[in-house]
């Protein structure tokens, strides 16, 4: 797996029928995960996301540095499954964000979506990779 690749994942109670289909960018690299959605003025899609791969799983923290949109966070553990999810809100003043979004325990993924859109899963729920 490589930055910018894109992937279908659902989200759901499980794989067979997911509650989201998303197409995911992929964050590997320090460089990818710190730049995240930074300067980009356009809402996302519903279906479009960003996924952050962390190995090992780790402690993380993010923020919405010179972020011009509001997001949704989900963190998600590495045996796939949704353990905490945060509205984003965009910065008073994007260049020096106050917020920070951390999570409680170690985590693999984090998958950064439109605003709202986890709200359509419970925690708890599994992120799968399709198959087409």
């Amino acid at each position: 797996m490589r930055d910018a690749q894109t992937l279908v994942l659902g989200v759901g109670e499980d794989c067979s029928k997911p509650t989201l289909i998303i197409q995911a960018k992929t964050a590997l690299s320090i460089k990818a995960r710190a730049k995240g959605y930074s300067n980009r003025r356009e809402q996302l899609k519903k279906n479009e996301a960003m996924l952050f791969i962390f190995r090992p799983p780790q402690l993380v923290s993010f923020w919405m540095k010179e972020t011009h949109i509001p997001l949704q966070i989900g963190f998600f553990s590495s045996d796939g499954k949704l353990h905490e999810k945060y509205q984003m809100t965009v910065e008073e003043d994007p260049q020096n964000p106050i917020r920070r979004y951390e999570s409680r325990e170690k985590i693999s993924m984090a998958l950064e979506v439109a605003p709202g859109e986890l709200n359509r899963v419970s925690r708890n729920s599994q992120l799968c990779v399709e198959k087409r």
